[in-house]
């Protein structure tokens, strides 16, 4: 559910301010004449590695060849290091973080709780919370937030911040949300670290790219852990896109195409 102050497509209103709408893997193929006398480090006593990845290819050798495939590192690395963790629920980083005062904005609230939890089956699979700048939208999301976690509702967020680097541009949107998600579906993280091992550059692509090839294709085909709650779809709450790369829109548009591109699809797990 994203929120800023960009007109929404659909709209739900209150008071005339809002709108709403790892382990390492290595393969080792070796010529049947060299046996198993061939090594890289060979006859090495009190040898210590930490955080490489080799790989060799073609090693020349009496009587054949050795090629060596290794990754070296676990591939979940790549998307550890994308994370912007203040961009979470409740992160310590996070000097901006507000919430609705006791008692206030209550219709709202309500109105966001009843499309969660999936009371009008009409509803689209994405809402939008707009209004103008200082109504208090981050303040709703929080709470919002907040309360998903009391009633064990399935969320992933991010806060986007444009005073902070790490979280005001769309790049580590995709690896954060994945990141939170791996709560919920454990059996995700070897999907998605075989997905980075096929292309461990994916993160320097289009944030169509990442949301489509992380999330949307990843998880299609995981099921939901048989305890979890109602077995109702993880939901994602986006706050802030308008400080999202601000003097270039072009990155707030491509992440709202992509995002209802992934919702909208057919047995989304995401909402």
């Amino acid at each position: 559910m994203p929120a800023d102050d960009i007109h929404p497509s659909s709209s739900v209103s209150q008071d005339r301010d809002f709108h709403a709408a790892h382990p390492s893997s290595s393969t080792w193929h070796t010529h049947p004449d060299i046996g198993s006398s061939a090594s890289i480090f060979k006859n090495a006593v009190n040898t210590r590695i930490k955080n490489s990845s080799f790989t060799v290819n073609n090693i020349q050798a009496p009587g054949g060849s050795i090629s060596v495939r290794s990754s070296g590192l676990d591939p979940l690395s790549k998307l550890y290091d994308e994370v912007a963790s203040h961009a979470i629920l409740n992160a310590g980083g996070r000097a901006d973080e507000v919430r609705c005062y006791p008692g206030t904005r209550e219709e709202v609230i309500g109105l966001v709780e009843r499309w969660m939890d999936g009371k009008d089956g009409s509803a689209p699979n994405m809402m939008w919370l707009s209004g103008p700048a200082g109504a208090g939208k981050s303040a709703i999301v929080q709470t919002i937030a907040e309360r998903c976690k009391n009633r064990r509702v399935q969320v992933a967020s991010f806060f986007f911040f444009r005073g902070d680097p790490t979280r005001n541009s769309a790049r580590p949107l995709a690896a954060t949300l994945l990141y939170q998600i791996f709560r919920f579906y454990p059996r995700a993280r070897q999907a998605i670290a075989a997905v980075l091992l096929d292309d461990p550059l994916l993160f320097d692509s289009s944030i169509q790219d990442q949301l489509n090839q992380l999330l949307a294709s990843s998880l299609q085909d995981i099921p939901q852990p048989v305890d979890s709650p109602a077995r109702r779809p993880i939901v994602l709450l986006i706050d802030g896109l308008d400080e999202c790369d601000s003097e270039h829109k072009l990155s707030q548009r491509l992440i709202l195409q992509a995002l209802g591109h992934l919702v909208m699809q057919e047995n989304s797990p995401l909402c």
